[in-house]
């Protein structure tokens, strides 16, 4: 759960608690406690075509039970998000943005051991494509649209590609998904 609200002029700040329920906690990790601040500035005025959308989140690993990353320290750690969501809006309503961030952090954020693997303090690397179409039959003050979207991630760092073979016993620094859903808002 979380909130967000405008500080400034194009400018959103935002706290978030989030909890990380592992299934078999002997095997994977004990349950986590985080909080993640986020900070983001619209560029564009409500009638731009094009914007940026700049963004920072702090992810702050504040439980000291367990590693977000698995093979990290756990609790008094944390990561930075830098991204960004360039966006294209079309007549009629429609956008295509690129979501593109990167995560970095403490080298022991990602490995605690005296041999880690991959001694870097950046963590993962995603790109992607969400095209959205505003649903118009909703009336009043809320709004909805379907989206379609494709996001690729690259593991930079070792320690988590070793992490993912533990929780999911699947291998590869690459990974895509694919996503369709129905949003929905005030």
């Amino acid at each position: 759960f979380g909130v967000s609200g405008q500080i400034a002029p194009k400018l959103t700040a935002g706290v978030e608690y989030s909890q990380f329920i592992s299934g078999q906690p002997s095997v994977a990790f004990k349950d986590e406690r985080n909080i993640e601040f986020s900070l983001k500035y619209a560029d564009g005025d409500k009638d731009s075509k094009v914007t940026v959308n700049p963004y920072a989140k702090l992810f702050w690993a504040f439980d000291s039970k367990s590693s977000t990353v698995v093979l990290g320290k756990a609790g008094g750690t944390f990561d930075v998000e830098l991204g960004a969501v360039p966006t294209y809006k079309f007549e009629g309503g429609g956008s295509i943005s690129a979501p593109t961030w990167v995560t970095v952090g403490p080298k022991t954020y990602w490995g605690k051991r005296g041999d880690l693997i991959d001694d870097s303090n950046f963590g993962v690397f995603s790109t992607g494509l969400k095209g959205s179409v505003p649903l118009t039959f909703f009336k009043g003050g809320a709004g909805a649209s379907v989206y379609a979207q494709v996001q690729y991630y690259h593991l930079i760092n070792d320690n988590l590609e070793a992490a993912r073979t533990i929780l999911t016993r699947s291998t590869g620094k690459d990974k895509v998904t694919f996503g369709a859903g129905l949003s929905y808002g005030f």
